[in-house]
C-alpha cells in the first residue's frame, strides 16, 4: 500500500508540475496580447504577429517584448528589400522619387529598431516605445511620398503582414511593458 501511495504522489507531482510550468509561460504572451486593446490592437492581431515566432508561446514577458521588437525590425528589413526591388524595376521618374523617399525612411528606422531590441533586452521599455512610435509613422511617410500608390501597397501587402500592422503590435507591446513593468 505504501509503494502505491508513493507512486501515486510521484505521478500526481509530475502531472501537476509540468502543465503549470507550460501554462505559466504561455500565459505571458496571452497576458500581453489580451491587454494591448488600449493601443487599438485586438488580441487576434497581436497573436497573429507574435505567433510568427514559435518562441513566443514559451517566452517570459521580457521575451515577448524582444520577440515583438525583432519581428518589427525583420519586417522593416523585408519591406525595405521589397521597395528596393520595385524601385530598381521602375522607369517612372515620379515613382522613383517617391520610392527613394521610402527607401530612406525605412533605412533610417531599421538601426533604431535594432536599438529597440537592445532596449527591451535591458528592460528600457520607454526607450523602445519611443522607437516603435516613430516606426509607426514610417508607412504613412512612404504612402505620402508615393502618393498612396495602390500598386506599391498591393505588392507590400502580398509579401506578408504589412509593416503598419507589425509596427502597431510592436508599439502596443512596448507600451504595455512600459506602462506595467518599467523599473
Amino acid at each position: 500500500m505504501e509503494a502505491s501511495l508513493v507512486s501515486f504522489v510521484a505521478v500526481l507531482f509530475l502531472f501537476s508540475y509540468h502543465p503549470v510550468s507550460v501554462s505559466a509561460d504561455i500565459a505571458k504572451v496571452d497576458e500581453v496580447c489580451n491587454n494591448v486593446g488600449g493601443w487599438y490592437i485586438t488580441p487576434q492581431v497581436c497573436h497573429s504577429v507574435l505567433g510568427t515566432d514559435p518562441q513566443s508561446s514559451t517566452a517570459d514577458l521580457n521575451g515577448v517584448g524582444v520577440i515583438a521588437a525583432n519581428i518589427v525590425a525583420k519586417n522593416a528589413t523585408l519591406t525595405l528589400g521589397s521597395i528596393k526591388k520595385i524601385l530598381d524595376a521602375s522607369s517612372d521618374p515620379n515613382q522613383k522619387k517617391g520610392l527613394e523617399t521610402c527607401v530612406l525612411v525605412y533605412t533610417n528606422i531599421i538601426p533604431k529598431l535594432n536599438g529597440a531590441v537592445a532596449s527591451i533586452k535591458s528592460k528600457k521599455y520607454s526607450e523602445a516605445l519611443e522607437v516603435m512610435s516613430e516606426a509607426l509613422a514610417v508607412p504613412a511617410k512612404c504612402d505620402a511620398a508615393t502618393m498612396n500608390d495602390s500598386n506599391l501597397k498591393m505588392v507590400l501587402d502580398r509579401d506578408g503582414i504589412p509593416f503598419s500592422t507589425v509596427a502597431s503590435v510592436g508599439q502596443a507591446v512596448a507600451g504595455y511593458l512600459s506602462s506595467n513593468y518599467s523599473a
